[in-house]
C-alpha cells in the first residue's frame, strides 16, 4: 500500500485533535493555574491569572474555560478558595508539587552527568557544559518537536537510529567534520532506550510538547492547513435582538462580556478569517420596538443623578439598569426621549459603528410559512404545559425561528463541517439555543445552526496562533517546571492513540495530502463544537424537555394516523386558524403601525409645549432680572449719590460757621475746604462701592462718573490745595502783622 508523507503541519494538526479529544488542554490549564499561582508567589484570582499568562507570555487564556477547571482543583483539594475570591495551593498539593519538581530537577540532573561522562570519553575537546545547552536546544527540543508522538517510537526500539533524521544532521553540521563521528557516536550512546533516566527525560520533555500541542497551532501550521485544505474560512454572523443591544452596548447583561470578546477576537483574526455580523431586517424591527416601548414607559420619569444611584440599589436589570447607570455616570437628568432617540431613529448607522451590517433581504414569506407556523405553535404549546411564568410570546417566537429557518436555508442541503456551513446564528437565548439542538437532534444534522458567543470564540480561537514566548516557556524545565513530570499510564495511551491516528493517514494511498488536510480540519473544527462546557449542559435541561415533548406529540400523531378522518378535520381547522392568526397578525400590524403614528403625534405636541413653558419661563425670570436691577441701581443713587452730596453740601455749609463764629477769619475758603476734602471721599468710596455690582456698573450715569473719576480728584485736589495754601497765607500775613506790634 502506498504511504503519504505527512508535511509536519499536518503532524501537527493530528496531535491537537487526538490530544483534545482526550481533554489534554483542560488538563494543560489546571497545570497553568497552579503554575501562575506558584510562580507569582501570591493568591490569584482567576482574572488575575489570565492576566498573568497575558503579561508574561502574551498568550490568551479563554476565561470561560478557566471556571470550570478552577471548580475541578477545587474539589480534589488542589486549591483553596479564599472569601476574596481569590485562590491557594493547598499545603499537601504544595508538597506533592514540589517533591515532583525534585524529582524532574533529579532526572534532569543525573542526565546531564551521563551526558558528560560519555562525551568526556567520545569528544574530550568539548566543553561539556556548552556542548549539554547545545545538544538540549538544538537537537533534543527540536526533535521532539518534529517527530512528536514518534518520539516514543524512537525510545521503543532496542537502539536509537538517527541516521536518517534531518535535525540530528543539522545539529551535526555545526561542529568540525573531524569531531563530528566522535559526537555522533557520543549522542547515540546518550541516547540509549534502555537508559531509565534518559527516557525519563526525554519522556518529560514529550509530556511537555502535548500540553503545548493542545493549545493553539503555530502561524506556519496554519497556514501550512489553510493552504492544503483549499478552505478559506467563512462566517456570516446573524445575531438575535439581545446580542445586538449587547454589541450595542445597550443593556446590563452577562452577554456583554461575550460580546466584546468575540468582537475583539475577529479582529485579531482580520485577513486570517472572514467574519461578519449581520442583522435581518425582522430583528432590527423588534430591536426598535422594543426600544420605543421603553422610552414610551419612562418618558414621563424626571431623573436626577441621586435618584438613579438609589434606584439602581434595587436590582434593576437589562435596559432600564443601563439608562439608570448613564444618569448616574452624568449626574444629570437624561431624558429617556434624549436617551433612546438616536438608537429607534439611526440605528443602522449605530450599528455599522460596531461592525454590525443590515442584511437587507426580505422575510416576509417566512411569517406564513408553514415550518416556522409550527414550530412556533410547538414552542407555546411546550411552554404553556411547562406553566413557564415568562413564556415567550407569539411575536417573540416568530422572529426566533424567522431567523433560524432564514439561516439554515442559506447553508448548503448536504453539510458535514463548521466550514461549510457559513451562515450562523449567535444568541444568548438558552431557550432559542435548546430549540436549535432539539431541531439538530430531530433532523439528524451534523452543525448546529445557532451558538452560544463562547462557542463561537473556542472555534475562532483555532485561527489563533500561540506565541513564541509561549511555546519556549512550555518546553523549557527551569522556567515552567510543573509541567515537566512523568510520562504516566495517561500519557502514554494517548501517544500511542497519536502514532495510530499518524500510520491511519500514511497508509491510506487514495486520499491525496490536500484531502487528508481538510478532512482533519472538519475533525479539529467538530471537535471545538463539541467540547463539554456548561453552556451545553445549560442547553441539556431545555433539550431533554423538548425531546420529551416531541415524543408525546409523536404518540398523539400516531392516534390521530389511526382516525384518518379526524385528522382531515383537524387539518381543515388548523388551516383556518392560520388563516385567522394571519389575519390578526396583519390588523395588529396595523394597530402598531397606527399606535405608532399617534404616539409620534403627541411626541412633538409635547414637545411643543415644553418649548413653549420654557420660553415663558425664560421670559419671567429676564423680567425679573430687570427689575432687580433697577431696584439696585434707584437704591445705589439714592444712598450713594443724592444723599451723600446733600449731607456734604450741609457740611460744608454749617462746620465754618461753627467754628469761625466770633473770628475774623473769612467763611467761604474754610467751607470750600470741607467741601473739597469730604467730595475727594465721597468719589473714591462711591466709585469703589459701584464697581463691586454688576447692576451699577453697567449704569450709565455711573459709567460717566468712573471715567471722570481721575478728573475730579485733580480738579478737587487743586481747589483743596488751593484753600490750604490761602489758610496758611492768611496765618502767616496774621503772625507777621502781630510781630510788628
Amino acid at each position: 500500500m502506498k504511504t503519504v508523507s505527512l508535511p509536519p503541519g499536518l503532524i501537527s494538526l493530528v496531535h491537537y485533535i487526538e490530544l483534545n479529544k482526550v481533554g489534554w488542554w483542560e488538563k494543560a490549564l489546571r497545570q497553568l493555574i497552579v503554575a501562575a499561582i506558584w510562580l507569582s508567589e501570591k493568591n490569584l484570582t482567576a482574572q488575575e491569572v489570565v492576566e498573568y499568562y497575558q503579561k508574561q507570555f502574551k498568550v490568551n487564556l479563554d476565561p470561560n474555560r478557566l471556571g470550570p477547571q478552577l471548580d475541578l482543583l477545587c474539589s480534589a483539594n488542589t486549591l483553596i478558595p479564599l472569601p476574596d475570591q481569590r485562590f491557594k495551593i493547598s499545603e499537601a498539593a504544595l508538597r506533592e508539587f514540589e517533591k515532583r519538581l525534585r524529582e524532574a530537577e533529579d532526572v534532569e540532573k543525573k542526565s546531564k552527568n551521563n551526558f558528560f561522562e560519555i562525551l568526556v570519553q567520545c569528544c574530550p575537546s568539548l566543553d561539556p557544559e556548552e556542548t549539554w545547552e547545545k545538544a538540549k536546544n538544538q537537537l533534543i527540543l527540536p526533535m521532539i518537536q518534529m517527530m512528536g508522538a514518534r518520539t516514543y517510537e524512537l525510545l521503543s526500539a532496542s537502539k536509537v537510529d538517527l541516521d536518517k533524521d534531518v535535525t540530528f544532521h543539522d545539529y551535526l553540521d555545526k561542529y568540525p567534520p573531524e569531531i563530528q563521528k566522535s559526537l555522533q557516536l557520543a549522542i547515540t550512546t546518550f541516547l540509549n532506550p534502555k537508559d531509565v533516566c534518559v527516557r525519563s527525560y526525554i519522556l518529560n520533555y514529550l509530556n511537555s510538547f502535548f500540553f503545548l500541542s493542545a493549545g493553539n497551532l503555530k502561524e506556519d501550521t496554519l497556514l501550512t492547513i489553510t493552504r492544503l485544505s483549499n478552505i478559506k474560512p467563512t462566517f456570516f454572523i446573524f445575531v438575535d435582538t439581545n446580542f445586538l443591544f449587547s454589541v450595542l452596548g445597550l443593556h446590563e447583561n452577562p452577554s456583554n462580556e461575550a460580546a466584546l470578546m468575540l468582537q475583539e477576537l475577529i479582529k485579531q483574526l482580520s485577513g486570517k478569517v472572514t467574519a461578519k455580523f449581520y442583522v435581518l431586517p425582522s430583528t432590527l424591527d423588534e430591536a426598535k420596538r422594543v426600544l420605543i416601548a421603553y422610552r414610551q414607559n419612562m418618558s414621563q420619569l424626571r431623573l436626577t443623578g441621586n435618584l438613579a444611584e438609589a434606584t439602581l440599589d434595587t436590582g434593576l436589570r437589562g435596559i432600564i439598569k443601563k439608562y439608570f447607570e448613564e444618569v448616574k455616570k452624568s449626574n444629570a437628568s437624561i431624558n429617556a426621549d434624549l436617551y433612546f432617540d438616536p438608537y429607534i431613529k439611526d440605528l443602522i448607522s449605530i450599528m455599522k459603528t460596531k461592525n454590525v451590517e443590515l442584511f437587507n433581504e426580505k422575510t416576509d414569506k417566512y411569517r406564513t410559512d408553514k415550518r416556522v407556523i409550527d414550530d412556533i405553535l410547538t414552542q407555546m404549546d411546550f411552554e404553556k404545559s411547562h406553566q413557564r411564568q415568562a413564556a415567550k410570546t407569539y411575536e417573540q417566537w416568530e422572529h426566533d425561528m424567522v431567523l433560524w429557518h432564514f439561516v439554515r436555508d442559506k447553508r448548503p442541503a448536504a453539510l458535514e463541517s463548521p466550514l461549510e456551513a457559513i451562515f450562523w446564528v449567535v444568541t444568548v437565548d438558552f431557550r432559542f439555543l435548546g430549540f436549535d439542538a432539539y431541531k439538530k437532534s430531530k433532523l439528524h444534522e451534523p452543525v448546529q445552526t445557532c451558538l452560544h458567543p463562547y462557542t463561537l470564540v473556542q472555534m475562532l480561537q483555532f485561527w489563533i496562533p500561540r506565541t513564541a514566548q509561549f511555546e519556549e516557556a512550555m518546553l523549557s524545565s527551569m522556567r515552567l517546571p510543573f509541567l515537566f513530570q512523568e510520562f504516566d499510564p495517561n500519557s502514554e495511551r494517548v501517544t500511542i492513540r497519536i502514532i495510530e491516528a499518524l500510520g491511519r493517514y500514511e497508509n491510506v494511498g487514495d486520499l491525496s495530502k490536500e484531502t487528508i488536510a481538510a478532512i482533519l480540519m472538519k475533525d479539529a473544527l467538530r471537535q471545538k463544537l463539541s467540547v463539554e462546557s456548561d453552556i451545553s449542559k445549560r442547553i441539556d435541561l431545555v433539550k431533554e424537555a423538548l425531546i420529551e415533548e416531541h415524543h408525546k406529540i409523536q404518540g398523539k400523531l400516531k392516534e390521530a394516523i389511526e382516525k384518518t378522518e379526524r385528522l382531515e378535520k383537524e387539518a381543515h381547522e388548523k388551516d383556518d386558524a392560520i388563516k385567522r392568526m394571519t389575519e390578526q397578525i396583519e390588523t395588529k400590524g396595523k394597530k402598531l403601525t397606527d399606535t405608532e403614528r399617534q404616539l409620534e403625534k403627541e411626541r412633538v405636541k409635547r414637545e411643543g409645549l415644553e418649548n413653549r413653558v420654557s420660553q415663558l419661563e425664560e421670559n419671567g425670570q429676564i423680567r425679573q432680572e430687570k427689575e432687580f436691577r433697577r431696584r439696585k441701581i434707584a437704591y445705589f443713587a439714592i444712598i450713594w449719590f443724592f444723599l451723600p452730596i446733600v449731607l456734604i453740601g450741609l457740611a460744608g455749609a454749617i462746620i465754618p460757621q461753627y467754628f469761625l463764629r466770633g473770628t475774623r477769619f473769612d467763611y467761604w475758603m474754610p467751607a470750600i475746604g470741607i467741601w473739597s476734602f469730604l467730595l475727594i471721599i465721597w468719589v473714591w468710596t462711591t466709585d469703589r462701592k459701584g464697581s463691586k455690582t454688576q447692576a451699577t456698573k453697567d449704569w450709565p450715569l455711573f459709567k460717566a462718573f468712573h471715567r471722570f473719576k481721575r478728573r475730579l480728584f485733580w480738579i478737587l485736589g487743586a481747589v483743596l490745595l488751593g484753600v490750604f495754601i490761602n489758610a496758611l497765607w492768611d496765618i502767616i500775613k496774621t503772625a507777621l502783622n502781630l510781630s510788628r506790634f
